[in-house]
């Protein structure tokens, strides 16, 4: 969908309803799997702590950026992709080097977890069942009002003047490259949910509950990341950054929360919200709709201590923008 044209509400409709399906099939199949319903319909604030500090959040996130981008020249070099449109393949080579160093990230984070900190615990069958079943419940609610939310920061946005910025995604037809294609499906429905999930929800969620002055440690870097896309004070991309400080005003309001456990817990997932919507700045005004994304799947994570649910919401999210990509013309 054109962001400078109003809202599709059809074409939402119909790339809704194609991603319906696997979900439904997962309710359905995995929540079979699971046996008692309250096992992941049913789940409680667990969190449970994590050995590691933010240098080696910092650097997992770093060398990660730095293995896509040699991967990206490797695969120019390779010639794999061919397109009069240099952003195209520009584009191409970014998704083909994500959907192979996601796979390779996860394998040197697991052999470092083991040899650091001893065996990893592999969740139960029916455990993960579950998370995966309540994960494809919750994605309709989630989606549904973050799709609402951008429609109205579109619509609030024309009606403002001016124009709204294109993901470079959008200019990509999955079509155009076959093997492309597959790996666009992959690296946006599959990878990219798994990586973003375990940086903001698996590592700095777990991270920045352990002490107070972490949340707004978040927020200066969500400050960062905002202030990094705009040149002057005309620039639209300020928007950006006034979201991020009216953010921390909510942040500030979540400390008149009454001590109870959770308190600690909202700071979190709205602290790891902002940097998440932050680090989307660049895509203007995008960061308001994922900021209420993130909400969702911090809120799935801190209720089940896992990211499996969270990966799951993200990665059918990801698929109606997808499906949204296939059906507009090549």
């Amino acid at each position: 969908m054109n962001p400078n044209e109003p809202f599709d509400f059809r074409a939402f409709g119909i790339a809704l309803a194609i991603a319906a399906i696997p979900a439904a099939l997962a309710v359905i199949v995995f929540g079979t799997l699971a046996g008692r319903v309250r096992t992941w319909l049913r789940p409680t604030w667990a969190f449970p702590p994590r050995p590691w500090n933010g240098f080696a959040i910092v650097f997992a996130f770093g060398a990660f950026q730095v293995a896509v981008g040699l991967i990206a020249d490797s695969v120019h070099r390779l010639d794999w992709f061919t397109s009069s449109d240099e952003l195209a393949e520009k584009t191409l080579n970014a998704v083909a080097a994500r959907a192979i160093a996601v796979p390779m990230f996860f394998l040197f984070v697991a052999i470092g977890i083991v040899n650091a900190f001893g065996p990893i615990r592999v969740p139960s069958v029916k455990r993960l069942a579950g998370w995966i079943a309540l994960g494809a419940a919750a994605w309709l609610p989630i989606v549904l009002l973050t799709f609402a939310v951008h429609a109205a920061t579109i619509a609030v946005k024309q009606e403002l003047g001016g124009p709204i910025d294109t993901h470079p995604l959008a200019k990509l037809h999955p079509s155009q490259d076959r093997l492309g294609g597959w790996l666009f499906a992959a690296s946006v429905c599959v990878f990219t949910p798994w990586f973003e999930e375990f940086i903001f929800r698996g590592l700095l969620l777990p991270w920045v509950l352990r002490a107070g002055y972490r949340p707004w440690l978040l927020v200066g870097w969500s400050l960062l990341f905002a202030g990094m896309t705009f040149g002057n004070w005309d620039d639209p991309h300020f928007g950006a950054v006034a979201f991020i400080a009216l953010g921390a005003v909510a942040l500030g309001l979540c400390q008149l929360i009454p001590k109870t456990k959770p308190r600690r817990t909202f700071l979190g997932i709205v602290s790891t919200s902002l940097l998440f919507a932050a680090v989307h700045s660049s895509v203007w005004p995008s960061p308001i709709p994922l900021f209420v994304l993130a909400l969702g799947l911090g809120t799935l994570t801190a209720r089940t201590g896992s990211i499996v649910p969270a990966v799951v919401v993200h990665g059918l999210f990801n698929g109606v923008s997808f499906v949204l990509l296939l059906r507009q013309p090549a």
